[in-house]
């Protein structure tokens, strides 16, 4: 039983109306989750920024991949702090303008590119 399956039967309630509640929590969950983010370093603390696309190549070859991508950057301390960031393209100006929207002025940042 998958586990729509189950919440369904648990609470004599229709898959539809499941899936749509769960669609519901899951949009308001990433919205605050992107709206409530800390800006990350500060301090001179360092701040390491990669990039990655997420997603499967077509008819499993080595060329053009299908997908999404990431900004992923990680605060270099002790308490590491994580933010991943969907872009819609990896032009300069959107790149810049995303890490000017994630991280503190006086932090040094360390990039994959």
């Amino acid at each position: 039983m998958a586990s729509i399956d189950i919440i369904s039967f648990v609470c004599c309630v229709g898959k539809k109306t499941i899936r749509k509640l769960l669609d519901k929590v899951t949009k308001r969950s990433f919205n605050h989750y992107t709206n409530n983010m800390e800006l990350l370093g500060g301090n001179g603390m360092t701040v390491e920024n990669y990039e990655s696309k997420f997603g499967k190549s077509k008819y499993n070859r080595d060329h053009h991949v299908e997908g999404v991508w990431f900004i992923g950057m990680v605060k270099r301390s002790e308490r590491k702090h994580v933010k991943l960031v969907i872009v819609e393209n990896r032009k300069k100006d959107t790149l810049h303008a995303m890490l000017k929207s994630s991280i503190k002025e006086d932090s040094v940042i360390y990039t994959d590119g």
